[in-house]
């Protein structure tokens, strides 16, 4: 039979190799994309109208609470959140808006209730910061 076992000198060199290899950390980088393109929100609306998926509407929602415009981003959630609730972002972007257009005590009902079905840190983190001001 082939003997497939390290012998004690060759595992000897292979620890000693080990103990001189040094972990570096790495520091990760945040990145920010922004469209370059003046009609982005135009094409998406044409691009939900015919393909009327969820995804697409969350984006032109989460264009519009990034433009202050919380309005129309509270729309456009509702609008994905109608398509398939169980997207996390369509209920935050929501709740966002609602509570950036002054209406705290409504985001923090639809939070609450959204939080009891999901249990999605994201949604108590948010309740919290509602709850402090900080949004």
């Amino acid at each position: 039979k082939k003997n497939d076992y390290l012998t004690a000198k060759e595992l000897a060199v292979i620890t000693k190799n080990q103990k001189s290899v040094s972990v570096v950390p790495r520091k990760t980088k945040k990145m920010n994309f922004t469209s370059t393109s003046t009609n982005y929100l135009e094409r998406m609306k044409n691009k939900f109208s015919k393909s009327n998926t969820p995804r697409d509407a969350l984006l032109v929602a989460k264009t519009y609470y990034k433009n202050a415009q919380y309005t129309e981003s509270e729309k456009w959630a509702l609008s994905a959140n109608k398509l398939d609730n169980s997207l996390e972002d369509s209920w935050l972007f929501f709740a966002k808006s609602k509570a950036k257009l002054g209406k705290k005590k409504e985001a923090l009902k639809i939070l609450v209730s959204y939080y009891k079905k999901s249990h999605s840190e994201k949604a108590k983190r948010l309740i919290g910061k509602i709850k402090t001001g900080r949004i």
